[in-house]
């Protein structure tokens, strides 16, 4: 129930966070050293001005001119919000948008300093998500249940960018980016979106800096037995998930990238047998993991890779039994391996 407004002058104050004030009207102070604000679950029953309180604080950043905030986050809020470009202090260097499906930003300008970016469950009125265009100098890119967005489009340099990440947004089809303009990208996740288009081709190869990927299995993109092994030369860490489709053996021979020294296979749920076939030409192949596969039991061919120093094999019991057995027409196959832990529920 607390109303009215905060403290007019607050010189040294540095974080603040409001949460669950609905009927707090929120002219932020004079805090010239804020570095963090925070406004969660602040959706007012009594509105001041025609303003909620979330569109009241922006417009006080605008006008404040805070010019040591450096993070800014804005969650749990159901009011339409209303979010120029031009709003975010030319010091904010993290932005944060969780849980505000009617927020919109107004793309009236650029913005060089923010650095990282996180959106989920939000903005559910944009099927084109084009904001990153606004921010050329980001490094870390989080989109998450953004369930609306269709396609992410990217048409400006991103040369600062190190790490994107794309969760769980079931409509989107497309991410139309030039890979050359993110030539320091180096950690891609793709994991959650059922009707993504896996095809890279269209806007040319990822950028050899990839070191880290993280995607959903698809019967698409295994049909393009060179596209992994062919445009992912450089990649050292894959971690490959299966939410949507049924394979029954794993991995088909030559798909995968002959740089991996790193492979997760994760919550592949229908899966019964690993290849050596597939794993054959992964000569620097150093870690193997098994996670949440609880139909795994069965690995196919001469042996795992030579290469490999440990094997972690986490919540897969089939195989994992076997392996603690030292099973007869197992045991050969993975006897090299120096390291060999399994774990259970």
């Amino acid at each position: 129930m607390l109303r009215g407004d905060l403290p007019n002058h607050l010189p040294s104050l540095q974080s603040l966070e409001i949460e669950n004030c609905a009927q707090l009207s929120c002219s932020l102070p004079k805090a010239p050293s804020i570095t963090e604000l925070k406004i969660v679950d602040c959706n007012c029953i009594e509105v001041l001005e025609g303003k909620h309180l979330v569109e009241s604080a922006i417009e006080a950043i605008k006008q404040r001119q805070l010019s040591c905030l450096s993070c800014l986050s804005i969650s749990d809020c159901s009011s339409h919000i209303l979010f120029p470009v031009s709003a975010v202090p030319a010091s904010l260097e993290k932005l944060n948008i969780w849980d505000c499906r009617k927020l919109e930003f107004q793309m009236d300008g650029h913005h060089h300093s923010l650095q990282e970016l996180s959106i989920i469950n939000s903005c559910d009125s944009l099927t084109a998500f084009s904001l990153l265009d606004a921010f050329p100098n980001l490094k870390h890119v989080r989109i998450k249940e953004c369930e609306k967005m269709e396609c992410i489009v990217v048409s400006a340099s991103l040369s600062c960018l190190r790490y994107l990440a794309i969760y769980d947004c079931g409509s989107l089809k497309s991410v139309s980016m030039p890979w050359m303009a993110a030539p320091q990208l180096e950690n891609l996740i793709l994991v959650g979106c059922p009707e993504m288009d896996f095809d890279f081709s269209p806007t040319g190869n990822p950028p050899c800096s990839l070191r880290s990927l993280e995607i959903s299995y698809s019967s698409k993109l295994v049909s393009c037995a060179t596209l992994m092994n062919s445009q992912f030369q450089g990649l050292t860490h894959l971690t490959i998930k299966d939410e949507y489709e049924s394979v029954k053996s794993f991995p088909k021979e030559g798909w995968l990238p002959a740089s991996l020294e790193s492979l997760t296979l994760r919550s592949i749920m229908s899966v019964e047998t690993l290849e050596c076939k597939g794993l054959a030409h992964l000569t620097s192949l150093k870690e193997l993991s098994i996670v949440d596969c609880p139909q795994l039991e069965n690995i196919q061919g001469e042996m795992l890779p030579a290469s490999l120093l440990r094997l972690t094999i986490n919540f897969s019991p089939l195989l994992g039994k076997r392996c603690q057995m030292k099973d007869s027409q197992l045991w050969p196959k993975l006897s090299h391996i120096q390291d060999i832990r399994v774990y259970y529920n």
